[in-house]
């Protein structure tokens, strides 16, 4: 349903991954923080390692004290006692509310826990740590990107931390705009692929009037990867918008050379 869990527990970590596996359970979570540390700050951690925003996180324990000093840390989480049985019957909602969704997002994640376990070990400096990745980037343009409007839309109008435009659109209307506009909105989605795996269409612009940018987002899972940057520099240098308004954003156009840019339109992409 594209709900992505993670584990925090005061525990022996491989006893703990033991008796996960027991029950097949152990592949269902992503970025596990299993060890005799605070909750506070075990939490805390597990939210920036996965580049999420806390309120969109829900953390469920049984312990009323580890409920209150995750709060007490991170005080825009939402916290559930297991204890209580409107518990499942808020995680039964959650799930309904999701229904729709026919995907899982863990590989996704996947992708981000090798790559940030990686980064921690690695020694050189970022760029070149960047440039080992194999980075890939596909820009989709104008009517390409129809057949994703349904995945653009989710994408505008669940992102928050890296929606640097913070515009939303009405659920079923940016196929007509995509298909009918007359040049006067130019939308280009950035698909993104490296050496952990594919990220699939993480990325999206809208270009009003070749000058304002109406729409400029991308999912989390690609951030610190300088692919905002590389898209404004495209966009610049070969989409012909040298008048590019990019004083709205927080972010600049650079090259971003460990970036590698195909064609969309090439038979293997």
């Amino acid at each position: 349903r594209g709900v992505v869990s993670s584990i925090c527990s005061k525990n022996d970590f491989e006893a703990a991954k033991a008796k996960l596996t027991e029950f097949a359970l152990f592949d269902q979570f992503v970025f596990p923080f299993i060890s005799f540390s605070p909750k506070g700050e075990a939490v805390s951690a597990i939210v920036e390692q996965m580049q999420l925003r806390p309120q969109n996180v829900l953390f469920v324990d049984d312990n009323v004290n580890n409920l209150a000093e995750v709060r007490a840390r991170e005080p825009e989480i939402h916290v559930a006692d297991a204890r209580e049985p409107a518990t499942l019957a808020l995680l039964n909602a959650l799930v309904a509310k999701y229904e729709h969704v026919r995907k899982s997002r863990i590989d996704k994640y996947r992708a981000l826990e090798a790559r940030q376990s990686d980064w921690k070990a690695n020694t050189a400096p970022r760029e070149d740590f960047l440039r080992g990745c194999d980075i890939t980037m596909a820009i989709a343009e104008r009517t390409d990107n129809a057949e994703f409007a349904a995945r653009i839309e989710e994408l505008i109008n669940r992102t928050n931390q890296m929606n640097f435009t913070k515009s939303r659109v009405e659920p079923g209307s940016l196929t007509a705009t995509i298909v009918a506009n007359d040049g006067a909105y130019l939308p280009y989605s950035v698909f993104v692929w490296d050496k952990y795996g594919y990220h699939g269409l993480v990325g999206f612009a809208f270009v009003e009037k070749r000058k304002k940018l109406t729409h400029f987002l991308f999912s989390c899972r690609i951030m610190h990867m300088g692919v905002e940057q590389r898209l404004l520099y495209e966009l610049a240098r070969h989409w012909a918008h040298p008048q590019l308004d990019v004083s709205t954003v927080p972010v600049k156009p650079e090259e971003a050379p460990w970036i590698k840019v195909v064609r969309f339109a090439e038979p293997e992409v």
